[in-house]
């Protein structure tokens, strides 16, 4: 048996951690040492589940996640996506994910609230897409509290959000939009941050799990800390006013995903893995 964890709370320290959480990891060790191989999603966690969890460091791969770049490619048309969500005239910021505290969704709001009323950028749109948090799982931030954030705002103008949409949708709304952003303060190895890439936009995405082996600072986005709504805003700020800078990451983003993250590149890894058991 091979175990490919995908837990982004072994990013988290020990302290952000509520009961629930330690349990997940507690349960995810007794599993890792029973299994033949264990699949890290990247280095850091890697190293927790040989530092924390005594995991043999001989044990462990480290195999990131792939994108379909044939699926997810800037070059669709999107002309009826930008139309049905109001994007025309628009810089759109789009953000995919779950509506969860871990996603730092009200850091997003925040920042939205400094790039629409501090720096008055009134042609901004802030497009969330995603379900609400797994409740039982993780720490949720209610819908009334989303909308509240808002509000207290005022940016119901200029915050869409979708709830779920089916991928093709998804897929529209990738190209369809200007900047991607993820102020996570957790994760393994998004998907959401590799499709973006091979859909041709910067991204810009908090310094945690592997998103940092994804995200080259300054060259396809930029890195940022979490819960820190200000460093966020600064960073939308510079690519809505460095259009050339935003096409310029764009393109190395989408070389970067066809040439390292393509799934058939990926495949072909874990197949070794597979093989070396």
């Amino acid at each position: 048996m091979v175990y490919t964890c995908h837990l982004g709370q072994w990013t988290l320290a020990e302290s952000r951690l509520n009961k629930l959480e330690r349990i997940h990891l507690f349960l995810d060790l007794l599993f890792m040492k029973r299994v033949s191989k264990v699949i890290a999603l990247n280095d850091m966690a890697k190293e927790k589940f040989a530092s924390k969890g005594k995991i043999k460091a001989d044990n462990i791969a480290v195999v990131p996640n792939g994108v379909d770049t044939d699926f997810f490619n800037p070059d669709i048309a999107v002309k009826e996506t930008v139309k049905k969500y109001g994007l025309e005239g628009k810089l759109t910021v789009l953000f995919v994910g779950r509506l969860a505290k871990i996603k730092g969704i009200e850091h997003l709001i925040q920042a939205a609230a400094i790039i629409v009323n501090d720096f008055g950028y009134k042609d901004t749109l802030f497009v969330l897409v995603g379900p609400p948090a797994f409740h039982a799982t993780e720490k949720s931030i209610g819908m009334e509290e989303i909308l509240s954030l808002i509000g207290q705002h005022q940016l119901e103008k200029y915050v869409v959000l979708t709830g779920s949409l089916p991928l093709e949708e998804v897929r529209m709304l990738y190209v369809a939009a200007d900047i991607f952003v993820l102020p996570s303060f957790a994760e393994g190895d998004p998907l959401v941050t590799l499709e973006a890439m091979a859909s041709g936009k910067p991204v810009i995405a908090t310094k945690v799990g592997g998103i940092p082996r994804q995200v080259r600072d300054g060259w396809n986005g930029f890195l940022i800390d979490p819960a820190d709504e200000r460093q966020l805003a600064e960073k939308i700020k510079y690519l809505i006013d460095n259009p050339d800078e935003r096409e310029r990451m764009g393109l190395n983003s989408r070389r970067y995903a066809e040439e390292e993250f393509d799934w058939k590149k990926v495949a072909e890894k874990l197949l070794l893995v597979y093989h070396s058991t």
